[in-house]
C-alpha cells in the first residue's frame, strides 16, 4: 500500500538483500513464520536465522499525527523487543 514510501527511504532495498541471501528453503520457512499473526510471533520463538529479516513483516502505523503532502500518513516497523528469539 506504501510501496513508493517504502522504496524511497531505503527500507525496501534492506529487506531485499536480507532475503536474496536465503536460500530457497530458508524462504519456504520464512513465509510460514511469518503467517502467523503479531500476536502470535511474539509470544513464540524466532529462529535465529530470521532474527534480522523480521522486523519487515511486522510494519505498523506509529501513532504519530503528522501526515505528508498527499496525506500519506508515516508508518515505521513495530517494536520487537517484546519477541522473543529462539536460543541454539
Amino acid at each position: 500500500m506504501f510501496r513508493s514510501h517504502f522504496e524511497e527511504n531505503g527500507i525496501t532495498a534492506e529487506w531485499q538483500k536480507l532475503y536474496r541471501e536465503m536460500n530457497n528453503g530458508q524462504k519456504k520457512e520464512l513465509m510460514e513464520f511469518v503467517s502467523h499473526t503479531v500476536s502470535e510471533l511474539k509470544s513464540i520463538p524466532c529462529p535465529k536465522q530470521f532474527k534480522e529479516i523480521l522486523p519487515y513483516y511486522l510494519i505498523k502505523y506509529d501513532g504519530k499525527k503528522e501526515s505528508f503532502s498527499n496525506n500519506v500518513r508515516q508508518f515505521s516497523i513495530i517494536d520487537d523487543s517484546d519477541i522473543v528469539i529462539e536460543e541454539e
